[in-house]
């Protein structure tokens, strides 16, 4: 809640067109990049909290954005769905094949992503 908070703060504070306010809003609607592992990695940081992280801001991101980015973008037309369609085909879904291999084909996991 603190980004999409501060994101809307920025727009109402920063001047700019409505186009660059609206990216911002829907950026604060997603809380962590997909290359956070990646970075955790090259900072030599802890990899297992990156990976515990992730899943929650996945799972967030799938269910605040279509929730949140209705109520903050003013004039916005598209409906929940129409949002949460496409988070959930490229977002959620790869998660989901990822754990499912994990669990169920751990050698096939380790093979495609040595640790």
């Amino acid at each position: 809640m603190v980004g999409p908070a501060l994101g809307v703060l920025l727009t109402k504070i920063l001047p700019m067109a409505e186009p660059y306010a609206v990216g911002l809003i829907i950026f604060s609607l997603a809380p962590t990049a997909p290359m956070l592992p990646i970075l955790i990695r090259r900072a030599r940081a802890d990899i297992s909290l990156a990976a515990a992280i992730m899943p929650l801001a996945v799972v967030s991101t799938v269910i605040l954005m279509p929730l949140m980015a209705p109520l903050l973008i003013p004039g916005l037309t598209l409906s929940s769905w129409d949002i949460a369609k496409p988070l959930l085909l490229t977002v959620l879904l790869p998660l989901v094949i990822g754990v499912v291999i994990k669990v169920y084909a751990a050698r096939v996991a380790d093979t495609i992503f040595p640790g």
